[in-house]
């Protein structure tokens, strides 16, 4: 985790000092190591990935009932992870695969656009096993000529652009300031169109994480913490978590599960109080 201790020279004997959050400003995101991050994590389908993957299908497919109508779909901080995209091909005329960190950027347009790595396959059989995604046959063309990747922080979105989104391992993996995982969280589902629908998936109880050399700070966040976040914001939710102790070989040390939500974008002046 990134070193958010105070400055020594700032303490006194006898007083004590409150650790800065790490804010997502204070990270090196330009030395981002995407190649890495997809070898450790996507270049074979792990079986907590896989549970998401069915649990994003099924909530599409069947809870809301998507059909092919929908104009723009927008991803969130992708990193070098395609199967959010995936999930939302069917559904979408465009998609927009919006990183902050220009390595990342640099990374997805290669992939989409020129290698797209066997494991990708792998993912698309978990969600071409139902309904719109049976109609698909090449993944890899489907996405190629829809996919845009622009450079962009979550920070910056405008406010009823999409269609329908989604953000993996995002809000609570860009800072260590609970305010700011909330602002991340809410400029997410606000930049979707009223009633639009998304899915965001989020480490739970993350410590912090390296990638390759660097180290990238988190926001320990639970299932009462996102269902707050997302009271003011979004309806029709559902929450679910894979514990850590379901996992049969954890991602890497410091965090406690997987949460996956979905729902729907409230109304702009209907917000439901967080309980």
């Amino acid at each position: 985790m990134v070193d958010a201790s105070p400055d020594p020279g700032n303490s006194s004997p006898g007083v004590s000092t409150v650790a800065r959050p790490v804010l997502n400003s204070d990270c090196r995101w330009d030395r981002f190591n995407p190649e890495w991050y997809f070898h450790r994590n996507y270049d074979a389908l792990r079986p907590d990935d896989h549970q998401l993957l069915l649990w994003m299908r099924d909530e599409f497919l069947h809870r809301l009932r998507l059909r092919g109508d929908f104009r723009h779909g927008i991803d969130i901080g992708p990193g070098s992870n395609l199967y959010p995209a995936l999930a939302l091909a069917p559904f979408c005329r465009k998609i927009t695969l919006r990183d902050y960190a220009q390595p990342n950027v640099d990374w997805l347009g290669r992939e989409v656009h020129k290698r797209f790595r066997p494991s990708w396959h792998e993912f698309w059989d978990v969600l071409a096993a139902e309904g719109e995604y049976k109609l698909i046959a090449d993944p890899q063309a489907y996405l190629r000529q829809r996919v845009e990747v622009v450079q962009g922080s979550v920070f910056d979105l405008p406010t009823d652009a999409y269609d329908i989104g989604t953000m993996f391992f995002v809000a609570e993996s860009i800072t260590s300031d609970p305010h700011e995982f909330e602002r991340a969280v809410h400029t997410f589902v606000d930049s979707l169109r009223p009633g639009a629908p998304f899915a965001a998936a989020f480490m739970k109880g993350s410590r912090g994480y390296h990638v390759d050399t660097e180290s990238y700070p988190a926001v320990a966040i639970d299932t009462h913490r996102v269902k707050s976040c997302l009271a003011g914001v979004a309806y029709d939710c559902e929450i679910r978590v894979i514990e850590l102790h379901e996992t049969i070989e954890p991602l890497r040390d410091g965090y406690d599960g997987m949460i996956l939500a979905t729902g729907r974008r409230s109304k702009p002046g209907w917000r439901v109080s967080s309980r």
